[in-house]
């Protein structure tokens, strides 16, 4: 049997690497997650302040209901630096655009 793990104070502390980065490391990171999360927040709220594009992207990705997405857009390149043409990632990146556009006042 065996032991049940301890709780972490977050996931970084489960990471090998984030134990033995220095902490101008560990301050990029979490710098670089802070902006991640931020840029998917805002993201979110700008497609689903549209009705018919939060309706789009249900469409697109199959989902009951648009407060189901985080506001992921997945990166320009996979991890071997090869470009991602995904069919998904571009009309999310239309929707997501669209929504930003509709913000500034270029679009209805």
């Amino acid at each position: 049997m065996t032991a049940t793990p301890t709780r972490a104070r977050s996931v970084f502390a489960e990471l090998g690497a984030w134990v033995t980065a220095s902490v101008d490391q560990r301050r990029t990171f979490a710098h670089s997650v802070k902006v991640s999360r931020d840029t998917a927040a805002a993201y979110r709220a700008s497609v689903l302040s549209h009705p018919d594009l939060a309706e789009r992207l249900c469409k697109v990705y199959g989902l009951e209901s648009a407060d189901m997405w985080n506001g992921y857009v997945p990166p320009a390149r996979d991890a071997t630096g090869a470009p991602n043409r995904s069919h998904y990632r571009e009309q999310l990146l239309a929707i997501v655009g669209e929504a930003r556009l509709r913000e500034s006042g270029g679009a209805p």
